[in-house]
């Protein structure tokens, strides 16, 4: 799988999406101070990094954040499997969000 994250809003656009797409290319949806927190799904894979906000690699992904963008992950019928990565590791953030997101997509 290849995936390409961009840090830049003007690569958040529908062009970009279905040319990547179109070369089998996962657009990498990316929580980040400057960036939208919204997951692009172009593919029949998604991948969403949460790289920490307001403090690039250090805060705690806020709880609502992770259910609303794992609740738009689950809800694109393209999207047959989504992979999200925490980068706010400078700090326990990363491994706390990692627990709270397994908990909360627990089947069960």
């Amino acid at each position: 799988m290849n995936v390409a994250e961009f840090r830049h809003s003007s690569w958040w656009n529908d062009e970009v999406y279905e040319k990547l797409g179109k070369e089998d290319i996962v657009f990498c949806g990316i929580s980040h101070p400057l960036l939208p927190d919204m997951p692009v799904v172009n593919s029949k894979r998604a991948y969403f990094r949460f790289h920490g906000v307001p403090d690039l690699y250090y805060s705690q992904c806020d709880h609502e954040l992770l259910q609303q963008i794992t609740a738009k992950l689950s809800s694109q019928k393209k999207c047959r499997e989504a992979f999200i990565y925490f980068n706010n590791t400078a700090s326990m953030a990363a491994i706390e969000n990692g627990l709270w997101l397994k908990k909360f997509t627990k089947p069960g």
